[in-house]
């Protein structure tokens, strides 16, 4: 009976680490929440002047997420939200914080989250320490115009909140040297440096602490910022090498140090699974829930396996008929907000999208991109020209035929001959435009016409796939923008290359006329490329790369589209599920998760 006793003593239960009234107390000076037990006395640790940062190690298995659970659930129950603000990326596969976000089985979320990542990208890491380093600027000048030195000394109506960010596996935003990596480092080191005065707390957390190139050479002056050093089973790595204390710690125990991991600074520390106490963890985060304040948004969530849909992008809910210049949505951009990637298609010369990529990832991005565009226009307002040219890609040139007919707009669907017919008119018009003095109407002085003033049923929707004539196809209407969305651009090279014998002109040379100066008469190619070396001989070479402003790269080497571009330092690494936006006229370079048609798989996977 004596043994139980002590057993049951000895055991740290999660409800001892919680304090008896929830968000009491206050966080000017710092934050404290009782981390498990040394013996029978409860240990505390800190966010404070003394540990503003701590680095945690610990082996696979050791119960690294479970201590993390522990302190994020302790600091939420003891701060409000106004006083507590947690930033959390985990770049491993797991489900670390996914407890903290809305899902479809449990509409409740931590009010402290601002922003979670669940098996992020190293950009969306870089994203969200861009993020706080805004913050601290913003901080600065708060502190500045009150003239105090750091947060604590700030009046408590002025006093934003402490946030605290957890990084989980954070070697891998630093893996490899490339540029991304290096930036990372740098607004690591800027944060750790500054965040103290500021309110702004770190905690990084891996597996191994060795081997990480881009930190060599500053590894000391980093990591000389996280004062207190956590130690799990098999992580005494973020220990000083003289100091072995952590060699015998068990599942549940950790040694805590608040010397850097110097020897004589220790603590072993006894603490709760908070896996085990599940039930727990799900009152405490719905009480917590619930007590939210009024109008409290939920954090931005990004999940690196998921692949939108356009149908569930809020921007797309928001298109309405009328919007200038139209915006052609192509993804979600790999950011803090989860924002909307696409480009908006004005009459400045250059403004058409390219895609590029083996992947069959691009014949989702233009559909996409003319959805978007399609759902901007008034019927009759705006046509569209398919040309299905790669091979499989004709099913989807006749089901977006049916959805573009379903919401009236005029639609035709071209051959390879037909496509040449249609440059060669559209190229007169923006000749004749030119002659007479550049005016947005073409030819006659009259706009573009649409091609019916009904919208087409299906049968009209994909006729005009034999030989037509220019006056059949690019001339019979007034439509104010034409929209030509070509299927494998690349696959057009033998129409395209022939001459006409009465003018001597090829395909390519109305091709380029029509990118050169068709969006000042509204005209836009959207086509997707299957080569980058295609793409630059239709173009005509490097010095006309700019007549297609707008690119999205799929499966293209960085080392490629770095010289197509002529940016010599572009760090770009293709991989499932990811494009690069480039938009050469803003000088917008971002990643991006392209939307995938429904029933579509990544990456040719059909």
């Amino acid at each position: 009976h004596l043994g139980a006793a002590t057993r049951r003593a000895e055991t740290v239960r999660f409800a001892d680490l919680l304090p008896e009234r929830r968000w009491a107390e206050s966080a000017g000076a710092g934050l404290r929440t009782v981390l498990g037990r040394a013996g029978r006395e409860a240990v505390t640790v800190a966010f404070d002047d003394a540990t503003p940062h701590w680095l945690v190690g610990g082996r696979t298995g050791a119960g690294k997420t479970v201590f993390l659970l522990d302190v994020l659930y302790g600091l939420a129950a003891r701060y409000a939200p106004a006083d507590l603000q947690l930033y959390l990326l985990d770049f491993k596969e797991g489900v670390s914080f996914t407890e903290f976000v809305p899902t479809g089985h449990d509409p409740s979320w931590l009010p402290h989250a601002r922003a979670v990542g669940i098996e992020s990208d190293r950009e969306y890491g870089v994203a969200v320490l861009r993020e706080l380093r805004d913050e601290l600027t913003r901080r600065a000048a708060v502190l500045k115009r009150h003239g105090v030195s750091k947060l604590a000394d700030l009046p408590p109506d002025a006093r934003p909140p402490r946030i605290v960010t957890v990084v989980d596996e954070f070697h891998v935003l630093f893996a490899g040297n490339d540029a991304l990596a290096r930036r990372a480092v740098d607004l690591v080191e800027e944060l750790a440096r500054k965040g103290r005065s500021y309110g702004l707390h770190l905690v990084l957390a891996s597996q191994s602490m060795t081997g990480i190139e881009a930190l060599y050479g500053r590894a000391e002056a980093i990591f000389g910022q996280f004062p207190l050093r956590v130690a799990l089973p098999g992580g005494a790595g973020v220990l000083d090498p003289l100091n072995d204390a952590a060699k015998a710690l068990g599942i549940g125990t950790a040694l805590v140090n608040t010397a850097g991991g110097a020897a004589g600074a220790n603590t072993i520390v006894r603490f709760p699974d908070a896996h085990a106490a599940g039930a727990e963890l799900a009152a405490l985060r719905h009480e917590l829930w619930q007590a939210r304040p009024a109008g409290w948004r939920p954090p931005t969530v990004f999940r690196g396996y998921e692949t939108p849909r356009l149908a569930d992008d809020p921007t797309w809910a928001g298109l309405r008929p009328g919007t200038k210049p139209p915006l052609a949505l192509v993804g979600r951009t790999v950011d803090v907000a989860g924002s909307s990637a696409g480009f908006r298609l004005d009459a400045t010369p250059g403004r058409h999208l390219a895609v590029v990529g083996t992947s069959a990832v691009g014949v989702d991005v233009l559909r996409s991109a003319t959805l978007s565009l399609a759902r901007q226009h008034t019927p009759g307002t705006a046509r569209f020209l398919l040309v299905p040219l790669a091979p499989g890609t004709t099913d989807h040139a006749d089901d977006l035929a049916m959805t573009l007919a379903a919401a009236g707009h005029p639609v035709r669907r071209l051959d390879p001959a037909a496509l040449r017919a249609d440059l060669a008119a559209l190229a007169s018009r923006d000749r004749a435009g030119r002659a007479a003095g550049g005016d947005a109407n073409v030819g006659s002085g009259r706009p573009i016409t649409p091609e019916t003033s009904t919208p087409p049923d299906l049968a009209t929707a994909v006729a005009g796939t034999g030989s037509s004539s220019p006056e059949a196809s690019a001339s019979d209407g007034t439509a104010a923008r034409t929209y030509l969305v070509v299927f494998g651009m690349d696959a057009a090279a033998a129409a395209l290359g022939a001459a006409d014998p009465t003018t001597f002109r090829s395909g390519h040379d109305d091709l380029r006329a029509v990118l050169r100066h068709g969006p000042a008469y509204g005209v836009h190619l959207l086509g997707w490329w299957r080569g980058l070396r295609r793409l630059g001989e239709d173009l005509g070479g490097s010095q006309n790369r700019d007549d297609v402003a707008c690119l999205v790269a799929l499966n293209v080497p960085g080392a490629d589209l770095g010289l197509h571009l002529g940016v010599h330092d572009l760090s770009y690494a293709p991989r499932d599920g990811r494009a690069l936006l480039v938009d050469r006229h803003d000088q917008r370079t971002s990643l991006i998760v392209p939307f995938v048609h429904d029933g579509a798989e990544r990456d040719g996977e059909r």
